[in-house]
């Protein structure tokens, strides 16, 4: 139940008192009901509702309370079908076409639900009861959890938000875990970012990053930062000269332009992937 809204004594809201029929039996339903209290012009209408005229259920609000049992590894779960159909086009595609009858209404009749892990459904699950309110999660492996659920199982609102969590998250993700991430998940917009991180730090890739990033990745990248150093080398190179000439060189500038050329030079190497 509602907690009753707070109303000061002057508040129109507390002037205001619904009739009831008992307190005017001679009215009638459409006709208006003037408040009973001087210098108050508020007006109800009441609205004819007979009880025997056919009622049509809402298109949208009259939502169906159904109860359904999935199996996700050894873990039994019994929740509300109207989020999965509403939320996942999966889900919706599957209850419409390839739900038998009877399945999902017991425990012997559960719903398998392979390819997910018990841990990564409680996440997706955490966010359709709480997550539109309460969007916290006990450690970044989680949001990972609910990345990997939510496109897998074609929820997008869960997907999204998962990514605008992981984004935000501090510590930030390492370069090297948005890339794998950015590429099993379908986020593009990561990988630019990261391959410039990852061209512009003084050391090289170790190999337990090269093996989470893949023979091509790992190969491009060592192809973009030899790039980057010999264009940063010929940069250096006109800076002395500048400076011979009597011209002045800020470090500041120097910052900007070899900024500048490691994004060119991972958009030269990279771009046929984006």
């Amino acid at each position: 139940m509602s907690a009753p809204i707070p109303l000061s004594p002057g508040s129109t809201l507390a002037q205001t008192r619904p009739v009831s029929p008992s307190s005017n039996p001679r009215s009638s339903p459409g006709t208006a009901v003037k408040e009973p209290h001087a210098g108050s012009s508020k007006q109800f209408v009441r609205t004819p509702s007979p009880v025997d005229e056919p009622a049509l259920r809402h298109s949208t609000f009259y939502i169906e309370d159904e109860l359904i049992i999935l199996r996700v590894e050894n873990t039994l779960f019994r929740i509300h079908r109207y989020f999965l159909e509403r939320d996942s086009a999966y889900f919706k595609d599957f209850f419409q076409r390839e739900l038998v009858m009877g399945a999902g209404k017991t425990d012997r009749s559960a719903i398998i639900l392979p390819d997910v892990s018990k841990r990564e459904f409680e996440c997706l699950l955490y966010f359709l009861y709480h997550g539109y309110v309460f969007p916290q999660y006990d450690s970044i492996l989680d949001l990972v959890l609910l990345l990997s659920t939510a496109s897998q199982l074609s929820f997008p609102a869960a997907r999204m938000h998962a990514i605008a969590a992981l984004d935000a998250a501090s510590p930030p993700l390492d370069p090297v875990e948005r890339v794998f991430l950015a590429e099993k998940y379908g986020i593009p917009a990561w990988l630019r970012p990261a391959y410039v991180e990852l061209c512009s730090r003084a050391h090289a890739l170790e190999d337990a990053e090269a093996e989470v990033l893949g023979l091509q990745t790992t190969a491009r990248l060592a192809r973009a930062r030899e790039a980057v150093l010999e264009e940063k080398v010929a940069e250096w190179k006109k800076a002395v000269e500048r400076m011979e000439n009597g011209q002045g060189v800020s470090k500041e500038d120097m910052q900007v332009r070899e900024a500048k050329l490691v994004e060119r030079v991972v958009d030269e190497i990279f771009a046929p992937d984006r």
